[in-house]
């Protein structure tokens, strides 16, 4: 008998971003006072990952995360603090993503 083990947050995260048309992660989604979330496939390094960020109307970065399924934490590299943090701003940013 096999036990399904449930996906861990950062697996789950991955697996919805995965799931998201490609231009929509690049056009983006609103999240909030003007700015945007937007998500890149990285396919390099260690593993498969994406690059979420909340941009400026400028462009410019103004928070990010590398979801990483293959870092311990789920998180590569972020701006945050902690990777809860992160992984929280990930959660943000895939939803309004999904819904955009």
């Amino acid at each position: 008998m096999f036990w399904r083990q449930s996906a861990s947050e950062p697996v789950r995260l991955y697996r919805a971003l995965r799931d998201v048309a490609q231009d929509k992660l690049s056009r983006g989604a609103a999240a909030g006072d003007e700015t945007r979330y937007v998500a890149f496939s990285r396919g390099c390094g260690g593993g498969p990952s994406f690059v979420v960020r909340e941009e400026a109307p400028d462009g410019k970065c103004r928070a990010y995360a590398i979801l990483a399924t293959y870092a311990s934490s789920g998180v590569e590299e972020s701006s945050f603090s902690s990777a809860d943090e992160a992984l929280s701003f990930v959660a943000r940013a895939v939803e309004a993503l999904r819904r955009a």
